[in-house]
């Protein structure tokens, strides 16, 4: 089920609405939006993301690798699924509590188009994902070094600092962003693929049964859906049920066997090793792990609603 993630769940200790989050190891998630803008940068693996424009739209799934960039903003919805060592850097940011409109000036085209959203649906989603080589890339965390290195001293002028070292990180990235010379349009037959899978994820799927879809052979599908999306339709339908699994075991109330059957594993014992090797955790673990991040988001909400004077710059 998609949700929203609210900015006092992230801006609330800092009293800034701008903050870094890594992900060494980034896990799959359901689809959600933001009350914020977000910038990620993958910094290793590789990955699929989804990506809805807005609420019902249909989901465009890319291959994400180290080196890619992109930007988020609301009404958009995103999403993980499959990854392999995949870890990324968020930087997530309040257009209007920074006053970016006003900072970043009119000529600054490209800067404000991807980082403030002033064109939203005019382009593809793949207009506007940048690519860094392992140099850029180096230099772009050197930035993102400075900026979290002013938000832990609280030396006074911190807040300015960190963002004017924000406005730097934007500049650079716009100076290096390029339009992709091709943008390859997503073959037809995917989106009914990945449709069908999404609506039957919890059924014994199997290659012959994608193939009868889009009316092809196997093999045939096998080749094409992973030349598109960088892995097999059935890594990919593993990788989706692990995602809707991951979103259950947020509730405490379902068993752990009832989640594996929920999604279509009959072997619990299948359905932990599958977990674990597309989550790096058990189902156990990782349903320990969202706990004490709930109650993490818990105790910062109480510590917001007891303070709601504090400066929010």
């Amino acid at each position: 089920m998609p949700w929203s993630e609210p900015k006092k769940l992230y801006f609330g200790v800092s009293r800034l609405a701008l903050s870094i989050h890594r992900q060494p190891a980034q896990m799959p998630t359901g689809i959600h939006d933001h009350e914020f803008s977000e910038l990620v940068l993958v910094t290793s693996g590789k990955g699929l993301h989804v990506f809805e424009a807005k609420a019902g739209a249909p989901p465009r799934i890319d291959a994400i690798d180290a080196g890619d960039v992109f930007v988020l903003h609301q009404p958009e919805r995103h999403g993980y699924r499959a990854s392999e060592n995949l870890a990324v850097i968020n930087v997530i940011y309040d257009i209007e509590a920074l006053q970016l409109k006003t900072r970043i000036p009119p000529e600054w085209e490209t800067c404000r188009r991807l980082f403030l959203g002033e064109s939203p649906g005019e382009e593809s989603f793949a207009e506007r994902q940048l690519f860094l080589d392992q140099s850029e890339v180096t230099e772009a965390m050197a930035i993102l070094e400075r900026i979290e290195g002013e938000i832990a001293s609280r030396r006074s002028g911190w807040r300015e600092a960190a963002i004017c070292h924000f406005l730097l990180l934007l500049i650079f990235l716009a100076r290096r962003y390029r339009l992709t010379a091709e943008d390859s349009p997503e073959p037809e037959w995917l989106g009914a693929v990945t449709e069908y899978m999404e609506q039957h994820f919890d059924r014994p799927l199997q290659l012959k049964d994608l193939a009868a879809v889009v009316h092809t052979s196997p093999s045939s599908l096998s080749h094409s859906f992973k030349r598109a999306m960088g892995c097999s339709p059935i890594d990919y339908l593993l990788s989706l049920k692990v995602q809707r699994a991951a979103e259950l075991l947020r509730d405490d109330s379902i068993d752990i066997s009832a989640v594996a059957a929920a999604v279509g594993f009959s072997d619990s014992n299948y359905f932990a090793r599958q977990f674990r090797a597309r989550v790096g955790q058990s189902p156990r673990a990782y349903r320990a792990h969202y706990r004490i991040l709930a109650g993490e988001a818990r105790t910062q909400s109480s510590r917001e609603d007891e303070n709601p004077e504090a400066e929010t710059l």
